[in-house]
């Protein structure tokens, strides 16, 4: 218990030295603003769950740099967790006009579009993604659930046999997940969840 109260002391005086050093790496060494300083200041109060002031230290980072892409994509990160998800796509979309082919941000404008029921969308963010990393198992389970949701059934299929290609213990996380209730009874589900 004492331990764990030191380290709980050592990281709140470690994060108030990170923010005081962030408020000071603002406006130095030349008193001028400086994109990067507010960009890792966003960064540090997303860390701490400030979300308004890491909302606001974004936005002056791209006052001063409003292509960066990173300083867009943080940003709709944070307005993606406080549930602004139009917002939070809007961000994105930003982001990807500067880098079209950042399957991160394709794959977080997915999540967006799918918690507002934007299944075809969430769909074409994700064949987006996976344009760029077809190998990528996670993308293509998500795309299986949205395929799921708007019940078709080849498509769904066809994403959980690239799924389980590429990471085979997403089997069990398919025959236990809801939204592939509707298919347990199917012959080629049963098939693609239990095959070795």
């Amino acid at each position: 218990m004492k331990k764990m109260s030191s380290m709980l002391i050592i990281a709140a005086f470690l994060i108030s030295i990170g923010m005081a050093g962030c408020r000071q790496a603002v406006t130095t060494p030349e008193n001028q603003p400086s994109h990067q300083a507010w960009y890792e200041k966003g960064l540090l109060l997303h860390y701490l769950d400030k979300h308004p002031e890491a909302i606001k230290a974004f936005d002056q980072a791209l006052t001063l740099e409003p292509r960066c892409k990173g300083s867009w994509c943080q940003k709709g990160n944070i307005l993606y967790e406080l549930g602004r998800h139009q917002e939070a796509i809007n961000a994105y979309d930003t982001a990807l006009k500067i880098d079209p082919k950042d399957k991160y941000t394709l794959v977080s404008k997915a999540f967006a579009l799918e918690d507002l029921g934007q299944f075809p969308e969430a769909v074409t963010a994700c064949d987006a993604a996976l344009q760029i990393d077809p190998y990528d198992a996670d993308t293509w389970f998500n795309r299986a659930s949205l395929c799921s949701r708007m019940k078709q059934r080849l498509e769904t299929l066809r994403s959980l046999v690239n799924t389980i290609s590429f990471a085979p213990d997403y089997q069990d996380l398919a025959r236990k997940c809801e939204c592939f209730r509707w298919l347990r009874e199917d012959e080629e589900f049963k098939k693609i969840v239990t095959s070795n």
